[in-house]
């Protein structure tokens, strides 16, 4: 039987327990994990089944000397882990495994910085979805802003679904005030090219955010909340509004990247860079064998790739 590690999804050597030895430097520090921790299956989310927020409650979680344990209250937390959710969508049992596989195919395969994460053995078959805490410098917590706050948005002022107004072009007009705005917008456009691809349609405002940096600057944060959500919904392509206000969105989807990009200030040059690199075959490839070393089991595996191969000739076209 194929051993596979719960972090990177690659062999595991004999003696290894679930993580290999690089896995568990980065994840908890070199020291094996020497519990399983205890997290039921959360309850029924109230979330309507219009969306996939709300559906996985994030526990916080502490790392004490290989063991991990749920956070007390007011104690700073070293992960979150969002335990199997109990409620009307479809394949829940396998969302832990989807987001786990979304994070890792944006790291490994198309080389977006994403927050440290991995599964973790909750009980009898089942998984948690694992992810380190990206904003702590040993015991300080760096300042992150979210996109919805940065926009001034709220319940009070555009409603109770208030983190999905808005275009994807408004990230870019907020991300301008940040001095290394031509880094930064291509990491984002990279991200939301990415999240087109995997069919994540749940990519509102407060999925994307700006982390203080130790030199006291600000940059994106690593990418977080990446999952396929059409294995578990029919949602929309895009959680906003759009990639462009009402009045630009023209032209097939392709079109209108193209188009957020030049309004974005983006070089044409790059873009079609980008575009080449994400839709190569060597990439396309490299999805496929990722997928299928996950821990989806075999039909969701064969729907992911599906799903991802026809975004991808969308975009070919």
């Amino acid at each position: 039987m194929f051993r596979r590690c719960l972090c990177c999804l690659g062999p595991l050597k004999p003696g290894d327990v679930d993580y290999d030895k690089r896995c568990l430097d980065v994840l908890f520090d070199g020291q094996p994990l020497v519990n399983r921790i205890n997290l039921a299956r959360s309850a029924p989310s109230t979330a309507k089944l219009l969306s996939i927020s709300g559906v996985q409650e994030k526990k916080a979680i502490v790392l004490d000397g290989g063991i991990l344990r749920l956070a007390q209250k007011g104690e700073l937390s070293h992960f979150f882990a969002k335990p199997i959710g109990l409620s009307k969508h479809k394949k829940m049992a396998l969302m832990p495994a989807n987001e786990h596989l979304s994070m890792q195919l944006a790291w490994q395969v198309f080389g977006i910085e994403v927050a440290t994460n991995a599964l973790i053995r909750v009980g009898e078959g089942d998984f948690a979805y694992l992810c380190k805490r990206y904003d702590l410098i040993g015991e300080q917590r760096l300042k992150q802003e979210d996109f919805a706050a940065l926009l001034g948005k709220t319940s009070a002022t555009d409603g109770t679904f208030y983190k999905y107004k808005g275009s994807y072009l408004e990230l870019f007009e907020v991300l301008r005030e940040v001095p290394t705005y031509k880094i930064e917008s291509r990491k984002l456009f990279e991200l939301i090219v990415f999240n087109y691809l995997i069919s994540n349609g749940d990519v509102h405002l407060k999925n994307f955010a700006l982390l203080e940096r130790q030199t006291g600057d600000y940059g994106l944060s690593p990418a977080f909340d990446l999952l396929n959500t059409r294995l578990h919904i029919e949602d929309k392509t895009f959680a906003l509004d759009g990639l462009l206000p009402a009045e630009l969105r023209k032209g097939k989807v392709k079109a209108q990247f193209y188009k957020l990009a030049d309004l974005a200030a983006l070089p044409i040059s790059w873009v079609n860079r980008c575009f080449k690199r994400f839709l190569s075959e060597g990439v396309n490839q490299r999805v496929e064998a990722l997928v299928n070393s996950s821990f989806l089991d075999e039909k969701t595996k064969r729907q992911y790739i599906q799903l991802f191969q026809s975004r991808r000739n969308k975009l070919l076209r």
